[in-house]
């Protein structure tokens, strides 16, 4: 799904047809559209075989059961998220992106010093946060040492995200001045 989403996003980049939000959602619904289809025919196929498995009452219907629910929940999951969560996570992200692109032009280095500090800030809190959940897996944590290093990370994840939203009006201002008067 991403790499129709970034093909169809370049394409109309290059022609210069990218200026804001409402032109990189035409262009991502233009790559989304191409993986509607293949996608759906996938997830389906694979049901109408799993299906059966669900109602089956012949011998070792019982572990087959048991093997085709989460499969069946994961392709039904799947399917949600490559055709509904992925393309609004990329638009956004994309959109982002075009700030940033904008700001450079723009030559405004210290607001865009200033979200790349915030962007990193909370990128390294949700790594902390992550590896930490990973490590406690594999390790042990005397007393509360994980609870206490998973809500300090959490707070620098939150610290970075929260400074990030302060700041962007004033990007957004700069970059599309007329849409932030109207909003």
């Amino acid at each position: 799904m991403i790499v129709y989403i970034d093909h169809a996003f370049q394409r109309r980049k290059a022609a210069g047809l990218i200026r804001n939000l409402d032109d990189i959602v035409a262009a991502h619904m233009e790559g989304t559209v191409q993986r509607v289809r293949p996608k759906l025919m996938t997830v389906s196929t694979m049901l109408i075989g799993l299906v059966p498995l669900l109602w089956a009452t012949s011998s070792g219907a019982d572990v087959m059961k048991r093997i085709a629910a989460p499969m069946v929940g994961g392709l039904l999951t799947s399917a949600f998220l490559t055709l509904e969560i992925i393309p609004v996570i990329v638009t956004y992200w994309r959109l982002e992106q075009l700030l940033w692109d904008r700001l450079n032009a723009l030559d405004a280095t210290e607001l865009l010093r200033r979200l790349r500090t915030d962007a990193a800030i909370a990128a390294i809190g949700a790594a902390l946060v992550a590896g930490l959940g990973v490590a406690s897996i594999y390790l042990t944590f005397p007393g509360r040492g994980l609870l206490v290093s998973e809500l300090a990370s959490g707070l620098v994840f939150l610290g970075g995200v929260s400074s990030y939203i302060l700041h962007r009006p004033a990007a957004r201002q700069m970059v599309w001045p007329a849409v932030s008067q109207q909003q």
